[in-house]
């Protein structure tokens, strides 16, 4: 196990390159490099365990620890969005002391919070933390939209935002690819079709499953979506309208708070 780790941390040396030119050989034996296959190793080893002793402490808390690499994500799901807050700041306890122990640090002023819910109210409560800079006066403040791993939520999982961003994201491509061709040169229109198709599309249909399926109810998402190919086939123009409805969702309130 030792050899392992002072195969990445002791002896290691880089160069740099810009166009043809490569510089000498250059130590770089602090840290891992950017990158690096060790990184998902360490994260592992570190996190598994606090995964666990969590999932044990806080059982009679009915918190849930969803983790990806180094983004953690502690779930709460109740019939009261203030409940949520209470239950999450003793979950947050445990971690920041199953973190200290083993010689990690959480980052709190990157701490958010999310609020799930699907009633009428607009009640969105902050939370105290417990730690600064989110204690006392200066309270964490629940989040409009949630970006997780690229994805884009909202309070009532409409993700309305989300197919928004990417239809905003794709305009944005199409009004690029102008650059390629005009009137009299460049790509001809048949190419111009498939590179729209290969590149356009999806990232206008980016992880669409979130919204579309059989049931749910996407009209405002279809609109959305019509209106930026039809801005995008027409040339360059304002991005599309992005007014949105809401109707739907979850089961109870739901709260995150995530971290790293």
């Amino acid at each position: 196990m030792v050899n392992f780790f002072a195969s990445y941390l002791v002896g290691r040396s880089t160069s740099y390159t810009w166009n043809t030119f490569v510089s000498d050989l250059r130590l770089a034996d602090v840290g891992v490099g950017q990158g690096s296959a060790l990184s998902p190793v360490l994260s592992t080893l570190f996190i598994a365990p606090i995964m666990k002793l969590f999932q044990l402490r806080a059982i009679r808390l009915g918190s849930t620890l969803l983790s990806y690499v180094d983004d953690g994500t502690a779930v709460m799901q109740s019939k009261s969005l203030d409940n949520n807050n209470a239950v999450l700041k003793q979950a947050y306890v445990i971690l920041f002391v199953l973190f200290a122990a083993l010689g990690l640090v959480l980052e709190h002023e990157k701490t958010e919070l999310f609020h799930f819910d699907r009633s009428h109210s607009d009640h969105n409560p902050p939370l105290d933390l417990g730690y600064i800079p989110y204690t006392g006066d200066r309270l964490l403040t629940p989040k409009t939209y949630w970006r997780y791993l690229g994805f884009y939520f909202d309070r009532k999982l409409l993700f309305t935002e989300h197919v928004r961003y990417y239809a905003t994201k794709s305009f944005s491509t199409v009004q690029a690819m102008g650059m390629l061709s005009n009137s009299t040169r460049g790509l001809p229109p048949l190419e111009k079709c498939l590179l729209y198709r290969a590149c356009v599309l999806p990232i206008a249909t980016y992880r669409f499953r979130l919204w579309f399926f059989e049931g749910a109810k996407n009209k405002t998402a279809f609109k959305i979506l019509t209106q930026m190919q039809l801005c995008g086939s027409q040339g360059p123009s304002v991005p599309p309208q992005q007014e949105a409805q809401r109707p739907w969702q979850a089961s109870y309130p739901s709260t995150f708070i995530c971290g790293s």
